[in-house]
């Protein structure tokens, strides 16, 4: 047998993104075949099973119960891994496109698009392979529960299977109605922040609301804590520090007319700066308990770590927004935000790049500023996607996503072969 060519970096770019063409098609269906059937985090068992289908004749590693790891190329090469995620989320779809999802789940944070972007690079990789031999490897990292936790970046690094697969790199993209439509933008350092989640449960001495005096309310004490606890960021973090704390639910009683024993507050923790995460988390336990404290009550905090701060290695930003510009590709200014994700897990591995790629709605410009303001869209970045927010009922980018979004892939993923290791003699 006829040994195959050697392909330099640059050859690879041209015939890969040559065959992308073919494989658009498929990943469009794929794209429409996970939107219409989501699955929650944990639970993507149909979704794993649709994008093996799509991948059929490839070798697939099963990792982290639902997850997926393809390696396509030379094994004994160097990988540049890609991350897409599996899960959707439980949010009622308000869409009327002919493959919106009707079992209660979502697809409202372009997951099915990360995933068939990235079954069809994987695709046409594969078919390069079989007429050259690239310098370089490609991991596709196919992850369940991005939304919730545990964490299953988190699972798929400690499993240490990345290293087997000697990772040089790891990239991500992720849509996003704030960068412009077709942009896309990178930033060195951090771009999400940390997410922790806290749990107060607030015990007083409850009784009849006719007789306060009797007893200690819990209710009054956990409202006088909500409001402390905002000051934190306004008054005891670097106003330079971005930092964000949210109550988000409250629970307290069952009747009107008693005062209850008991109320219990949860809300997320999220900074930017890695070095603010434990003592932010301190200022809301000891705000917590001495506010309750002063009303006669006392307070158990409870916190679950989230995600860590997602940090963009400084040489791949560099490297991949060369690469975008010499393709064409507009890059908008850096993208950060108090959101999370727990693509900041693979940064422990090796290098890592979070990408965000402008997006625009399906359906395209609502009719009028009143139907764009009842759906939630935001207009306030210029050049900005039309689009919903993340995460709303109504989020669903158009179909030519899932091209542009391939293409991304593919640009990012040469620069970072250029970057983080030499390639063979004469590539």
């Amino acid at each position: 047998m006829l040994a195959l060519p050697d392909l330099t970096l640059a050859e690879l770019f041209d015939a890969v993104n040559h065959e992308l063409k073919n494989q658009l098609s498929p990943a469009d269906q794929l794209r429409r075949r996970v939107h219409q059937n989501p699955e929650i985090s944990w639970l993507e068992h149909e979704t794993s099973a649709a994008v093996s289908g799509a991948l059929e004749g490839m070798v697939l590693e099963p990792i982290a119960e639902t997850g997926l790891l393809v390696h396509v190329g030379d094994a004994d090469l160097p990988a540049i891994g890609i991350r897409a995620e599996l899960d959707g989320l439980p949010i009622i779809e308000g869409t009327d496109v002919e493959f919106a999802s009707t079992n209660g789940a979502m697809h409202a944070c372009g997951h099915d698009v990360h995933m068939a972007a990235l079954v069809a690079l994987l695709r046409a990789f594969e078919k390069v392979c079989q007429t050259g031999r690239p310098p370089v490897s490609l991991l596709g990292v196919f992850q369940p529960s991005e939304e919730s936790n545990p964490s299953g970046a988190q699972r798929i690094v400690e499993s240490g299977r990345l290293r087997d697969h000697r990772l040089a790199a790891m990239l991500a993209l992720h849509v996003h109605p704030r960068v412009a439509w077709g942009s896309v933008a990178t930033g060195e350092g951090a771009v999400n922040a940390c997410s922790d989640s806290f749990t107060l449960t607030v015990t007083g001495v409850g009784g009849h609301s006719a007789y306060p005096h009797h007893g200690h309310d819990p209710v009054l004490a956990l409202s006088q804590v909500v409001v402390a606890l905002q000051q934190i960021v306004s008054r005891r973090v670097d106003p330079m520090h971005p930092a964000v704390i949210s109550v988000t639910r409250l629970e307290a009683g069952s009747v009107a007319n008693v005062i209850p024993a008991e109320a219990i507050a949860e809300g997320t923790v999220r900074v930017l700066d890695p070095t603010d995460r434990a003592s932010v988390l301190e200022l809301v336990e000891s705000i917590a308990v001495n506010t309750a404290a002063a009303y006669g009550c006392r307070v158990r905090v409870e916190v679950q770590h989230g995600d860590p701060v997602l940090v963009n290695d400084p040489r791949l930003a560099t490297a991949v927004d060369a690469g975008l510009g010499r393709t064409g590709i507009e890059v908008a200014e850096p993208m950060r935000s108090c959101g999370a994700d727990d693509f900041a897990f693979y940064g422990a591995v090796c290098p890592s790049l979070m990408m965000f790629l402008g997006v625009e709605d399906h359906c395209g410009q609502p009719a009028t500023e009143s139907d764009a303001n009842n759906l939630g869209i935001d207009h306030s970045v210029a050049g900005a996607g039309r689009s919903p927010g993340l995460h709303h009922p109504n989020f669903l980018p158009s179909e030519e996503t899932v091209a542009r979004a391939a293409r991304v892939m593919l640009t990012a993923f040469i620069a970072a072969a250029e970057t983080v290791f030499e390639p063979r003699e004469g590539n």
